[in-house]
């Protein structure tokens, strides 16, 4: 599905006419490794206001036309939305909260500095007129004012991001592993460096550690901890298609008791109910319990040959635009043993499931290999 986007430049009027509601809060802060519960570094204009804030805190909420800007650059600040996106803004920055349009979880312009996304939600980040829409992804926005004028960067780890020119001039999809920059009115397109995925990795491996923290959970060496779990973020941004690598990472900040980011990555692999979490070792009662799933696994109920119920399950992770190739070769099988080789189903879906494989590989031997067959007897 195409997502919405729109430009979030608003008029001030508009503003005016429109009743605050609360958009983001300040999940958290940090001096390096350090959790703060409050700090002056960071200035919050409020919305009609002339005057900042003395100080922000952790639980803050935050509205439209609401203007946070960092003055010394030494704290990083997480805001999280209704829908549970993250946005995490490192070194000096300055961000406006705007209104998001109906059926998107966040909407901010972007202003200056470093910005990681982190969402399952349709979003929309206003970065110096270039609008970057998304339904579902991983990615990192700079914007760095040079002696040469303004440096516009976009790097998509996970997923993928709309690019657009607000005045509709250039307009471009980037995938996973893609990078797009924009320095004098000139664009580059090509692949993210590695030294850009460690940094990436280090600032959410650093975010895992101070929300650990902000608990009361005691880290022994946070630097070694650090490391490690850098090094987990890094494999993931490599090979985000790979399940044991994101199930890994997602273990890790579980022990860390940060559960919400290893939420996205296990929905992002395709295991969102207990019975699928349970195959991968993975304790849902240590998960927000709002965020886990209490369907059946279909596999399990296929296993049991029950292949309507299976169906009706697939079938919902269709509509929810949230499957994989394996979703789409169960669903195959189901429409195999209800309607027979000759369905149109089985090979419509099995022809899917191949095709998306290509990108996910996430089949196994005997679900490839199914699959293939049923395509080659149509």
């Amino acid at each position: 599905m195409r997502p919405r986007i729109v430009t979030v430049w608003l008029p001030l009027l508009w503003l005016v006419a429109q009743p605050a509601s609360p958009q983001a809060t300040i999940s958290a802060l940090a001096r390096e490794l350090e959790p703060v519960a409050e700090s002056s570094d960071v200035i919050c204009t409020r919305f009609a206001s002339f005057e900042g804030e003395p100080s922000i805190t952790v639980g803050m909420v935050l509205e439209p036309g609401d203007l946070l800007a960092s003055v010394s650059g030494e704290i990083d600040l997480e805001l999280t939305c209704g829908g549970g996106t993250l946005l995490r803004f490192s070194g000096a920055f300055r961000v406006l909260i705007d209104a998001p349009e109906a059926g998107n979880d966040c909407a901010v312009n972007f202003l200056s500095g470093t910005l990681d996304v982190l969402t399952d939600q349709e979003t929309e980040v206003n970065a110096g007129g270039v609008v970057l829409g998304t339904e579902g992804t991983q990615y990192s926005v700079e914007l760095i004012r040079g002696s040469k004028g303004v440096d516009q960067r976009c790097s998509v780890w996970d997923g993928k991001v709309l690019w657009r020119e607000r005045k509709k001039v250039e307009e471009r999809w980037l995938a996973g592993g893609q990078r797009l920059a924009v320095a004098g009115g000139r664009f580059t397109e090509g692949e993210v460096a590695a030294a850009e995925r460690s940094a990436v990795a280090r600032r959410a491996a650093r975010f895992d550690i101070v929300k650990s923290r902000q608990k009361g959970r005691k880290i022994e060496d946070p630097a070694t901890e650090v490391e490690r779990l850098s090094k987990l973020h890094r494999e993931v941004l490599e090979r985000p298609e790979d399940t044991d690598r994101r199930v890994e990472l997602a273990r890790a900040q579980i022990d860390l008791e940060a559960g919400d980011q290893a939420m996205y990555h296990l929905a992002r692999a395709g295991i969102s109910s207990t019975e699928q979490m349970a195959q991968h070792r993975i304790d849902a009662s240590k998960l927000p319990a709002s965020r886990v799933a209490s369907t059946p696994d279909p596999f399990r109920l296929m296993e049991a040959k029950r292949w309507r119920d299976a169906l009706e399950i697939f079938q919902q992770r269709l509509k929810s635009g949230t499957t994989d190739s394996r979703d789409y070769c169960g669903t195959a099988r189901c429409y195999f043993h209800l309607e027979g080789r000759g369905s149109y189903n089985v090979s419509s879906y099995a022809n899917r499931s191949i095709a998306l494989h290509a990108r996910d590989h996430r089949l196994s031997e005997e679900e490839l290999e199914f699959c293939g067959r049923l395509i080659r007897r149509r």
